[in-house]
């Protein structure tokens, strides 16, 4: 009888220790943060591109979490190329520089083939899930965040594509005359890329001319894009070569397709119709310098990434109250408003040596309430912007953001892929090399060069690339 008593005895202490948190079954599984510690002055060292919105991200959310966590943030800004350099050659010497890395869609293959980022799934069985929300963020981003089958990263901002249009020139009675005495039908926004040039074209004008009744006092042109290359002008140029029925390579065969019909046709289209309705300089414009441009009132359309366009129209701009938003034009109609989706992520790197910390911050910069107060930042000018991106449904589906910022409907419209080809960039290892060699291709072109030579030598230089990879022999 008193063994059996003692039994029990241990039994209810076993119980009451479980109960009061001495002991936690699950914890090897999945175990569950109360809230972020404080980390007592301790540093974490940040890598991040230097684009508008992580500036906010990270210059204000950021820090702001920091101090109510005790940790002293050291954040290092580097330009698209710089960054991937300083990863590369870090990881490789094997340093633990870094311990949270933001991670552009382009990049994820690359850094998770040199063993950059920390697998998600070890992490979240170490350190716990459930904090960050899994199932709050939507489809599209969750897949990017992978690459081969394993999660590298969090999703953070998640960009599309839209054409802007300044609405004033549209409505115009006057103009409206005109472009259906010229075109034969009624001036619209455009649903396909022939109706996107012929707007183009008739909308760009020479200083002196007139526009809406009133004589120009400076060149106005139909469109612009910043195609300084290779990336910039790479990322303005795939929405068409995708919506003309072209791809970068066979997914099948894995033979480059950069010299294919479709391609030709799409790069004839951009740079001998398009080319001529844009400023002399935009071959060596970024696409902050193409969207001001729009927002200086210089410009009837223009297709760009909603992280910039979403904050057109400010107090300072010339087209304030003046345009709107649409979905892509349509060139193949299996492939309907085709464009590109972009997603940045925030992930651990491999080498950090403060990973218990790098994620509890990382859970804390991403989670709903942080998201919102980024989404709702009030931005100074177009450049202190936040992220209304944020690709977390609770985000993207809130009614006073759709309200704030209409065209997020197009957006979720795009991230749904419903009535829209949306498509990734691709995710081989050898991607910034096909980008050099596209772009470059492109940049010949628009300096005068035979653009079916152009594109014949770049399929040749990525058959090397694939080829030198083992994708092909």
């Amino acid at each position: 009888m008193k063994r059996k008593r003692s039994y029990l005895s241990i039994i209810v202490v076993l119980i009451m220790c479980m109960q009061i948190g001495f002991i936690n079954v699950s914890a090897a599984e999945s175990p569950v943060k109360s809230g972020p510690q404080n980390y007592d002055g301790k540093e974490l060292n940040i890598l991040s591109i230097k684009w508008d919105f992580m500036d906010t991200m990270l210059g204000k959310y950021a820090q702001e979490i920091a101090d109510q966590m005790g940790i002293k943030l050291n954040i290092s800004f580097y330009t698209y190329d710089e960054s991937r350099q300083k990863v590369v050659a870090d990881t490789i010497a094997n340093v633990p520089t870094w311990d949270i890395i933001y991670i552009d869609t382009k990049q994820m293959p690359e850094y998770a083939t040199v063993g950059a980022l920390e697998p998600m799934e070890g992490l979240f069985e170490k350190y716990g899930r459930d904090s960050f929300d899994l199932d709050d963020f939507t489809t599209n981003p969750m897949q990017e965040a992978t690459y081969q089958g394993i999660q590298y990263g969090i999703p953070i901002m998640s960009d599309t594509n839209g054409l802007v249009y300044r609405t004033d020139l549209f409505e115009n009675e006057e103009e409206k005359a005109a472009f259906y005495d010229k075109y034969g039908y009624e001036l619209k926004v455009p649903e396909t890329y022939s109706e996107f040039s012929d707007i183009a074209e008739f909308f760009t004008r020479k200083k002196g001319e007139k526009l809406c009744g009133e004589v120009l006092k400076e060149d106005f042109y139909g469109t612009c894009h910043s195609d300084k290359v290779a990336d910039f002008l790479w990322h303005d140029y795939l929405s068409y070569m995708y919506a003309f029925g072209a791809d970068v390579y066979d997914e099948e065969t894995m033979m480059p397709l950069w010299d294919s019909e479709e391609n030709l046709a799409a790069g004839k289209y951009y740079v001998e119709k398009l080319g001529p309705t844009m400023p002399e300089g935009h071959i060596n414009m970024t696409s902050g310098e193409s969207m001001a441009q729009f927002d200086a009132g210089n410009l009837a359309m223009i297709i760009e990434f909603y992280s910039r366009t979403l904050y057109l129209g400010g107090e300072d701009s010339s087209i304030q109250g003046k345009f709107d938003f649409a979905l892509l034009p349509t060139q193949d109609e299996e492939r309907p408003h085709a464009t590109i989706l972009s997603t940045n992520f925030m992930g651990i790197y491999s080498k950090s040596e403060k990973k218990e910390m790098a994620m509890d911050f990382l859970q804390e910069l991403t989670n709903k309430e942080t998201a919102k107060k980024m989404a709702f930042h009030e931005p100074d000018g177009m450049y202190n912007v936040g992220n209304p991106l944020f690709p977390r449904e609770s985000v993207l589906q809130d009614p006073a953001l759709l309200k704030k910022f209409p065209a997020l409907s197009l957006v979720l419209q795009t991230l749904n892929q419903d009535g829209v080809y949306a498509f990734n960039h691709i995710q081989i290892p050898e991607y910034p090399q096909i980008i050099e060699i596209g772009g470059t291709a492109l940049a010949y072109a628009f300096n005068g060069a035979n653009i079916q030579e152009c594109f014949k030598n770049a399929q040749q230089e990525m058959e090397k690339v694939f080829r030198d990879a083992g994708y092909i022999e």
